[in-house]
């Protein structure tokens, strides 16, 4: 393999090339340790199909299957099936606004479908949430990027007083529904002239949307009539479960950074602040109307301001072919146009496609 630092990302990020497929051992070896190490690793023009993807994804660790097994057949699936219908690669999902042959819902994760798409990792309802994720460009994606901002090279520099103070906080995780800060704030509201989420002119199927989450029959016909928001469903911050997690992380390269989405984190926990995690299973733990505390307003500044600066970001230009894998723990990220501006033209989101993998290393 080659290696190569990448540009503008602080510390960290390689690029990789000249790969051996199939896998060598070692040289999965060396990507997971690179991972651990660099945060981020590209693979520039490495053209791989969907199934080496897949393949790679579970060879560095262990894949997150959103309760898909292969060979099921699954209504609104966003991955690849064969003829029958029947799940090919559990965990690999597409993301674009294409739609289906039948128009009346999309091919893939809802993020492909909306035009911004703001800084954000993943973090599920769980407590082992996936570390990685993996963007694979097919086809469509010149002009566009996706940004990482990574959070280890700032907290280095506090002072040993605010490190401390910093260590003891711990923060809640569900949607912030600021229309500044909310992930896909085109998507945040019920359609009033269609089933599903409104994102202008092309609603978003309820059956598409609940993708993922679980729903039983009677939840999702409920939400077919009334247009309420789902159990699960990121919209709302009054319907879905809250995690407590830590704000710094201490990762397996014994670096120390934050863990914090703008998107995402909602408030400083008073609970437990030993640095435990936590899954609050209460429907109404959040009101609609609840307000964070000023504590909580005045670190989210603090950190958006001192921490996600362009020192601090990586822009992957994407080429179809590359395939760009990222930490979500210590770093956020987001989608962009090649001059950064965030809100993508829909007409190219219907043209591109990327695949995505999420694992745990």
């Amino acid at each position: 393999m080659k290696i190569t630092k990448l540009k503008n990302f602080g510390k960290y990020g390689v690029a990789i090339t000249d790969i051996s497929y199939p896998f060598k051992s070692s040289e999965i070896s060396e990507i997971r340790q690179l991972l651990i190490d660099e945060l981020v690793v590209t693979f520039p023009k490495i053209n791989y199909s969907e199934k080496q993807l897949w393949e790679l994804g579970n060879a560095i660790g262990k894949v997150h299957t959103w309760g898909r097994k292969a060979g099921e057949v699954t209504p609104g699936w966003t991955g690849y099936t064969d003829d029958e219908g029947r799940t090919l690669y559990p965990g690999l999902d597409k993301v674009t606004g294409r739609k289906r042959k039948d128009e009346n819902s999309f091919e893939g994760l809802i993020t492909g479908v909306s035009t911004v798409l703001n800084w954000h990792c993943n973090e599920l309802p769980a407590l082992n949430s996936p570390n990685y994720v993996t963007l694979q460009g097919v086809t469509g994606t010149k002009g566009t990027l996706t940004q990482v901002c990574e959070m280890v090279d700032q907290f280095e520099s506090e002072n040993d007083i605010e490190k401390e103070h910093m260590r003891k906080l711990n923060m809640l995780w569900g949607v912030v529904t600021s229309e500044k800060y909310f992930i896909m704030p085109e998507l945040k509201s019920a359609s009033k002239d269609a089933i599903g989420i409104d994102i202008g002119a092309v609603p978003y199927t309820a059956e598409h949307w609940t993708t993922g989450v679980n729903q039983t029959e009677e939840e999702i016909e409920h939400f077919k009539k009334t247009g309420e928001s789902l159990k699960g469903y990121t919209g709302g911050s009054d319907d879905m479960d809250i995690l407590q997690k830590p704000l710094i992380t201490k990762l397996a390269n014994g670096k120390e950074g934050v863990h914090f989405s703008p998107a995402q984190v909602m408030d400083i926990s008073n609970y437990n602040l030993s640095g435990d995690e936590r899954l609050f299973q209460e429907s109404k733990y959040f009101s609609p109307d609840y307000k964070p505390s000023d504590g909580f307003l005045q670190l989210r500044d603090y950190i958006i301001k001192e921490y996600v600066q362009d020192k601090f970001i990586y822009s992957h230009e994407w080429q179809d072919g590359d395939i760009m894998i990222m930490n979500q723990t210590v770093c956020i990220h987001r989608r962009a146009n090649a001059d950064g501006s965030v809100k993508v033209d829909f007409k190219l989101l219907a043209q591109r496609l990327l695949n995505r993998v999420e694992f745990i290393i």
